[in-house]
């Protein structure tokens, strides 16, 4: 039985199509037979032909604009982290050489436009570095820097802190007290496998904190608050 073609088609066509088809099966099981030998042969191609490859590259993109966006957006969905570890990496450099570059060409016009600003908006300023200067924003950001100079990947908010904190109702997971919390590493940053993401992360208050160092990874979300009784300082 002969395969249905569209209804606008010409056998003509439709055999070519099919040709088509064939030799482009072909080629696939000739290259998955030959990883090595074409690899050798496109690079080899491609140096000869370079300009000519990055022209028809360019017009295929072109055609398939929709596609490769479609398809783009798709892999960042997968890989959201990556790309946010990615972006901080690239961008963080980049950000700090231009804006460096621009306050020292307009040092002074900053200086005096800022200095403006305060006197004119004093509650509004002084609001904005009470939030800066929180000690819950600076201990999120020492974590970072910590994670940072050790080049342990991973990020989290403060959202996501927050979010952890009111999942364990904002308690101490080893000891149930509702002291001050700070986040601590389940994995430590100087252990091999150790992150920064928020699934590495345990609230402890701190005297658990620092009874347990660096010494060993010990999950207490597993089993939440198994000294409670110990260090309590609301009942």
């Amino acid at each position: 039985m002969k395969p249905n073609r569209p209804i606008n088609q010409s056998p003509v066509d439709g055999a070519a199509a099919e040709k088509k088809a064939k030799a482009a099966a072909a080629c696939a099981r000739y290259r998955s037979r030959n990883r090595g030998k074409a690899a050798a042969r496109a690079r080899d191609y491609y140096s000869k032909h370079r300009e000519e490859c990055k022209a028809k590259s360019r017009a295929y993109h072109k055609r398939n604009r929709e596609r490769y966006r479609k398809l783009g957006r798709e892999w960042v969905e997968r890989n959201k982290e990556k790309v946010r570890e990615r972006n901080k990496t690239k961008y963080r450099a980049a950000r700090k050489r231009g804006n460096y570059a621009y306050y020292h060409r307009n040092r002074d016009r900053i200086t005096a436009k800022l200095r403006a600003y305060y006197a004119e908006h004093p509650d509004e300023m002084r609001a904005k570095q009470r939030k800066l200067n929180s000690p819950e924003r600076n201990s999120g950001n020492s974590v970072k820097r910590r994670a940072r100079n050790r080049g342990v990947p991973g990020s989290h908010t403060n959202e996501e802190w927050k979010s952890l904190c009111n999942a364990f109702g904002n308690r101490c997971v080893c000891c149930g007290s509702y002291g001050n919390l700070t986040r601590d590493h389940v994995i430590p940053l100087t252990k091999q496998g150790s992150s920064n993401f928020i699934s590495n992360i345990q609230p402890l208050c701190k005297p658990c904190n620092c009874s347990k160092h660096n010494n060993n990874s010990v999950d207490y979300r597993i089993h939440p608050f198994t000294r409670t009784g110990q260090n309590v300082l609301f009942s």
